[in-house]
């Protein structure tokens, strides 16, 4: 989970700051920073001294702004995610994947068998992951996914099933 975390906790940061709320960036560092302190400790501390004067000539601003953190995450995870994303409609969190992650499928063999004895597996070819690795997130209905119906009976009730596909908008800084 801190993996996918990690760079939104960043991205989020550096947005509060570019927008000028300092204080509540400060506070919301402060407050979730530890939880990534032992995988980052170094980038943290970038990230804590960046100041407002400097901010854009910053680099550790410059590399998060200008290259795209790849995420490497499983097929099954990565469907999980996007079904969470879209079904809880967390447009700024699909904004903050689309403009600054990338993310990488891995080919690894892993499936939701070994949450779940009865899950089929979920295996990708190379050109597959290849075009799921490129596709861009786009805001949609997702259909139901069987192993997480139990968890969400009732939270989607209110929404129709649609196949309209809406781009996210783009940020103006």
């Amino acid at each position: 989970m801190s993996t996918v975390l990690y760079p939104v906790f960043v991205y989020m940061f550096l947005y509060m700051l570019m927008l000028d709320y300092w204080s509540s960036a400060r506070e919301f560092f402060s407050r979730f920073s530890k939880d990534f302190a032992t995988a980052h400790r170094g980038e943290l501390i970038a990230l804590q001294e960046l100041r407002r004067a400097s901010l854009f000539d910053e680099p550790v601003f410059k590399k998060y702004m200008q290259e795209k953190y790849v995420l490497n995450i499983s097929p099954y995870s990565y469907k999980l995610l996007l079904h969470f994303l879209q079904l809880r409609m967390l447009v700024t969190l699909l904004h903050i994947f689309n403009m600054h992650i990338k993310f990488q499928i891995t080919s690894d063999r892993w499936t939701l068998e070994q949450h779940s004895p009865s899950a089929s597996p979920l295996p990708y070819t190379k050109e597959q992951l290849l075009e799921i690795n490129n596709r861009e997130l786009l805001w949609k209905r997702l259909p139901i996914m069987p192993e997480l119906m139990e968890e969400q009976k009732g939270e989607d009730d209110f929404m129709e099933q649609s196949d309209t596909k809406i781009p996210l908008p783009s940020l103006k800084l």
